[in-house]
């Protein structure tokens, strides 16, 4: 358990736990992936998830799943589909890259939740763990470094409870910029695939603006009915 401040909550959590073998972490970080990074260093497990508050496994057999997925194939790391909720209803349709592939986990618009992930530490440590330079999308960095590292288990099926509320999911223009950096530092971009790539961020930004004002515009237009 890791609290950026000693709270009560904390405290009491942690004393119910401690009999399980937690283990608590109080002290100031520079935000979430810091935080997560002290949490995944200090795990003694070889196995690490990646679950946050108001998160959650679909069931209770979710991880059993996730576990499987990964040993029986042999692979070090392994991820389901997740389902997008808000105000603890599905949001949008689940998100998640079926069948795994580089470059459409680099370019496409369809995501991994890091939540649905289960990893080995040792491919979380030897890839550096999660990069603060990133700052919200040090989660995309490192697990497009996994998929290059190493194929990933997969599972179609929801085993993931994503809470679209959380404070990854604003800012989508920082995002999407964000995410070129990323992958022009870990393809080794030069300075042509990069001004390419910042093209089509571009495009992407811009189509998202477009979707934004059309919704906007349904949603009015469907006020006006009701009214």
């Amino acid at each position: 358990m890791v609290d950026g401040s000693d709270t009560p909550d904390t405290t009491q959590i942690h004393h119910q736990l401690k009999a399980a073998g937690a283990q608590l972490l109080i002290g100031l970080d520079s935000g979430i992936y810091d935080a997560m990074s002290k949490g995944a260093t200090a795990a003694v497990g070889q196995y690490l998830i990646f679950m946050n508050a108001g998160d959650s496994f679909a069931s209770p057999t979710s991880l059993k799943a996730l576990f499987d997925c990964l040993t029986r194939g042999g692979h070090q790391w392994a991820y389901a589909r997740a389902a997008v909720m808000r105000d603890g209803r599905p949001w949008r349709k689940p998100v998640g890259i079926y069948p795994y592939w580089t470059i459409r986990h680099a370019y496409a618009r369809a995501a991994i939740c890091h939540q649905s992930v289960l990893m080995s530490r040792s491919l979380y440590l030897a890839l550096g763990g999660f990069d603060p330079v990133y700052g919200l999308q040090a989660d995309v960095a490192l697990l497009l470094a996994a998929g290059r590292a190493a194929k990933p288990g997969v599972l179609r099926q929801v085993e993931v409870h994503y809470d679209a509320t959380g404070i990854s999911t604003v800012h989508v223009e920082s995002a999407l910029r964000n995410k070129s950096r990323i992958r022009s530092d870990l393809f080794s971009y030069r300075a042509t695939a990069r001004a390419l790539d910042s093209v089509f961020t571009e495009a992407q930004w811009r189509y998202v603006k477009l979707r934004q004002r059309l919704a906007r515009v349904k949603l009015a237009l469907l006020h006006r009915r009701t009214r």
